[in-house]
């Protein structure tokens, strides 16, 4: 978005305040964007400022501090540059006075106008794309959609970002883009509800530049079906049955892998226009591999009304590792989405032959064999299909070269699959070996000497049925004490890396929790890592209730279900070491 020569101003003491953060304008040159869609929704600033920002408890002055030395952010700044969707352009005017260097500054700063202009652009998208001709005129409160986002360069904290957005479940936030050896992340110094009421027109506003746990989106059943082509390919059809809980807006945010090249959104047969977007660098978004999806529809959403929304889409999602082992969440979520909402899924996977795949849900016998039937399978090409059994909120799959094993915790089946292998990235074992001496009389042998022997590499498939036993016992002594356990099946699969997950009936396992006691002792764990380590597979069981049934309202909670987990596995690790439990 560019500056606009003619809208260059001087300025001085000019002061506006958004919500909680209060902006001063205290002598400088600042000129404004060209118009989008009629409207003003830029500016760049250079010269004198200040910004005040006093968040509003000790819990989110004490993040401050840790992060800017000072429980209060008040810091004099050199420029800044302003986004917004409000009547900020006409709430400064009065106090603007013309200047003759106007095309100068705004040669000076547009190529950085242009680049910081990028960050917001998809959610002024959601706000003016309500304006756009429409054959059903709809009128909306638009003083419920105000955004304002400052990056500002300041003084001693350098740049930095203030965000207001009302229709965000925290309208307030306060944070900064850092680098760790080379990696983005995102610092949020500060992030805080106003306790309004929020608007029935939000769709973003996770404070990562995403779909937001408050929405007015419901995404009630997803039915994918996906052609998978190890190592890396992808192909998806998916359609999304969304009830729309608030009506309003015309334009909706998605998270997709950025691996991933829609060739076609529609709603019912009706092609819709969308933009995929990339996630702003730093973000939790962007760091897990995801970007933005914007459909915008022909016409605003009408409050309870339902839509089928259908994605065609491809791309290399998958990672392979090595070792017969692949992984699909390292390269970003595979189908879209709009957060942890509660959803029914419908998934049906063509995979190769040699191949074995498992998902979340329970494996049905009945495939629609739909994208089967219009392609033809190939010679040893397999259909799988799985449903859940409930509403989840999230679902997953994974693919390897595996072999299978079954333990059962009364009624519920556990399988587990693994690998002969490990990912080439496995750390070798090693054990001290006294040298063989050759057979010769006693005074002639040489001293012995002893020798570091590097070990052959794990295979996890030889300890898969401890794997299922461990698990079973697990959901038996978790079932007692939780309630059933919430799916007919669970399946543990090997993962590569050190961390595992547990998904609603689907754990990934890595393959660190395969090693047999004396492979543990081979990698020279230390004593608690060995103890942390055998304790992940009843951890990640004890998710199926604590996460998986059982989930966060927001981030702020979801330290909770790691924590119950982390309890529930010590309490089994209790159990099984002195017979009681306290």
């Amino acid at each position: 978005m560019a500056l606009d020569n003619s809208r260059v101003y001087k300025v001085r003491d000019v002061a506006f305040d958004r919500a909680a953060f209060h902006i001063t304008l205290d002598d400088g040159t600042i000129a404004f964007t060209e118009d989008v869609a009629g409207h003003v929704t830029g500016a760049f600033f250079e010269g004198e400022g200040e910004v005040l920002l006093s968040p509003p408890n000790q819990v989110e002055r004490a993040s401050m501090a840790l992060f800017t030395g000072a429980a209060i952010l008040e810091e004099k700044f050199l420029t800044a540059y302003f986004r917004f969707n409000d009547s900020t352009f006409a709430e400064l005017q009065p106090s603007l006075r013309p200047t003759d260097e106007g095309e100068q500054f705004a040669s000076q700063w547009n190529q950085t106008a242009r680049n910081l202009a990028e960050v917001d652009a998809l959610r002024l998208l959601v706000t003016f794309s309500r304006d756009l001709p429409t054959a059903e005129p709809f009128t909306a409160a638009k003083n419920q959609d105000q955004v304002l986002h400052a990056r500002v360069f300041g003084r001693k904290l350098g740049a930095f970002d203030i965000y207001y957005d009302s229709t965000a479940k925290e309208q307030i936030w306060a944070g900064q883009l850092k680098r760790v050896e080379g990696e983005g992340y995102y610092d949020v110094w500060t992030s805080f509800s106003l306790n309004q009421r929020l608007p029935p027109i939000g769709s973003s506003g996770d404070n990562s530049f995403g779909p937001t746990a408050f929405d007015a989106i419901n995404i009630s059943d997803y039915r994918i079906q996906a052609e998978v082509r190890p190592p890396r390919q992808m192909r998806v059809d998916a359609l999304l049955q969304l009830e729309v809980k608030a009506g309003g807006q015309r334009t909706l945010l998605f998270e997709l892998s950025r691996y991933m090249n829609i060739e076609q959104i529609q709603a019912e047969t009706q092609a819709l226009e969308f933009i995929h977007n990339q996630a702003v660098e730093g973000t939790q978004l962007a760091r897990r591999g995801n970007d933005l999806v914007a459909v915008v529809f022909p016409r605003v959403l009408r409050s309870g009304e339902k839509l089928n929304l259908h994605f065609k889409y491809s791309g290399e999602v998958l990672s392979e590792a090595g070792g017969g082992l692949m992984y699909v969440g390292a390269r970003g979520t595979w189908y879209p989405n709009r957060g942890l909402g509660m959803s029914n899924f419908d998934l049906e996977f063509r995979y190769p032959a040699g191949w074995m795949l498992v998902a979340t849900g329970k494996r049905v016998d009945s495939p629609r064999l739909d994208i089967s039937a219009a392609t033809g399978l190939t010679q040893g090409e397999q259909v799988g299909r799985w449903i859940s059994e409930r509403p989840i909120p999230l679902a997953g799959f994974n693919l390897g070269k595996y072999s299978r094993v079954v333990a059962h915790a009364g009624k519920v089946s556990v399988e587990t699959y693994a690998s002969s292998g490990v990912e080439r990235s496995f750390p070798r074992g090693s054990i001290e070996a006294t040298e063989l001496q050759p057979l010769v009389p006693p005074g002639l042998r040489p001293l012995p000497r002893t020798m570091t022997v590097v070990t052959p590499s794990p295979s996890p498939a030889r300890n898969a049925q401890t794997v299922a036993d461990t698990s079973a016992r697990a959901i038996e002594f978790f079932a007692e004490r939780f309630g059933p356990f919430p799916y007919a099946n669970l399946a543990l699969t090997q993962m590569p890396g050190e961390v595992s997950q547990g998904w609603p009936s689907l754990i990934y396992l890595s393959s660190f929790s395969f090693l047999t006691p004396t492979e543990r002792t081979q990698l020279h764990m230390s004593p608690v890592v060995k103890i942390l380590s055998s304790a992940v597979i009843a951890h990640e069981t004890a998710h199926q209730w604590w996460g998986d049934l059982i989930s966060w309202s927001s981030y702020r909670d979801q330290w909770i279900v790691e924590g119950l987990s982390n309890y529930s596995s010590l309490m089994l690790l209790q159990s099984n070491s002195n017979g009681t439990v306290s």
